[in-house]
């Protein structure tokens, strides 16, 4: 359904002559795979590059950099007529419906907009907009109302109608239910999983709640400034993760019990991810990682010089991780780390099978008992102090 492979995508800062104007890579490399009736998430903190792919995949034109082919084409060879073509196969649902749905038009000319671009007959748009309607909740008569009628979470049902009008084989999903109250979020969700099975569409979801992309996603893409740090099936990524970024992002996640939310550990990543640009060269997440504090220097060079690709992670077909080291170690259902006892071996080159897990604020570190003898004496290099981890394990 859709192949993106090396995807690369830059722009030159605003507010600059444009031959001074510092490049701003907001996408360095993508790969992901979503199949037919298969729902992709890509998640990832706020600027890891995951609406800037989707725009690149929105927009059917040859990319700056890498490849993406869409129902078997490649984007970078298509034709103006075969883009309208391949237009209907794939349509955006936007994050604010608001700001998308033209408030001087009625709903039934919204969700007919997109039949008449691809200049479907007046009697088939006549009879297929009420159709579209009651498709994702809406009444008939509705097609008579305006934008500002209708609420939050109806809007986006409006919007949803537009997107399925020309019948996509492919739905973008930017934030569907970001914007909308928690109650109204169960029903778009519904709504959503309803409609991939009965008419079959395949769906690339971006979100930042990973509570909705567990109950809708079947794969996960986890991006970290501009690449893609590991890809897998939902269950396989949220209960094995390998990437440490992953396991940072999973240990976020609220639970809904007490006891077990005051008693895990979380890990805590130093540093902003907006504070410097990536990386020209090796791992752009290595100013982050808690697995530095545990390398040797020999591997700690191999993580500032040499880019990680992709590499097959654990048993599970089609789990990747892009990591020079990564975890071993499961992730237990309430999400907390399961350590090993082990340090990693000073120049091995497998992956490493116990790290640090810091629980960090601006003052202190906490170590976990396998960091204790690599931390002794460790320098923070992002402070003039030598750090001390505390002992009362």
């Amino acid at each position: 359904m859709l192949r993106v492979s090396g995807l690369g995508r830059s722009y030159r800062a605003p507010g600059f002559r444009q031959r001074r104007a510092p490049v701003v890579r907001a996408v360095e490399w993508v790969d992901l795979e979503v199949r037919g009736g298969q729902t992709l998430a890509l998640v990832g903190e706020s600027g890891a590059g995951k609406s800037t792919t989707l725009r690149e995949i929105a927009s059917l034109a040859a990319p700056q950099a890498g490849r993406v082919e869409i129902l078997g084409r490649d984007t970078a060879l298509l034709s103006r007529r075969a883009a309208r073509e391949l237009r209907t196969a794939v349509q955006l649902v936007p994050q604010d419906p608001a700001s998308s749905l033209d408030p001087r038009m009625p709903v039934g000319d919204i969700v007919a907009e997109p039949l008449h671009a691809a200049r479907v007959p007046p009697a088939i748009v006549a009879a297929r907009v009420p159709r579209l309607l009651s498709q994702v909740g809406l009444r008939p008569t509705d097609a008579d109302g305006y934008p500002h009628h209708f609420s939050g979470g109806q809007r986006q049902r409006i919007a949803i109608a537009r997107a399925l009008a020309v019948g996509p084989a492919l739905l973008l999903l930017d934030e569907p239910v970001s914007a909308l109250d928690v109650s109204v979020q169960a029903g778009i969700l519904d709504l959503l999983l309803r409609l991939k099975r009965e008419l079959g569409p395949a769906y690339l979801l971006v979100s930042h709640d990973l509570a909705v992309v567990r109950q809708l996603a079947d794969r996960v893409s986890v991006m970290y400034a501009g690449r893609t740090v590991e890809t897998g099936g939902v269950a396989e990524v949220f209960e094995r993760p390998h990437h440490p970024y992953t396991r940072a992002l999973l240990s976020a996640v609220p639970l809904p019990d007490p006891v077990a939310e005051r008693s895990r550990r979380r890990i805590v990543l130093p540093g902003d991810p907006g504070a410097a640009p990536p990386t020209a060269s090796g791992c752009g997440f290595r100013a982050r990682c808690p697995v530095q504090a545990v390398l040797s220097a020999a591997q700690r060079r191999r993580c500032a010089e040499e880019t990680p690709h992709r590499r097959a992670a654990g048993p599970a077909a089609g789990h990747t991780v892009s990591c020079h080291f990564p975890h071993d170690s499961r992730l237990a259902h309430d999400t907390r780390l399961a350590h090993d006892s082990r340090l990693p071996d000073d120049e091995g080159p497998g992956p490493v099978r116990s790290a640090c897990v810091i629980s960090s604020n601006h003052h202190s570190h906490r170590w976990t008992r396998p960091c204790l003898r690599a931390a002794d004496g460790y320098r923070d290099r992002n402070r003039s102090t030598t750090v001390h981890p505390t002992r009362d394990h």
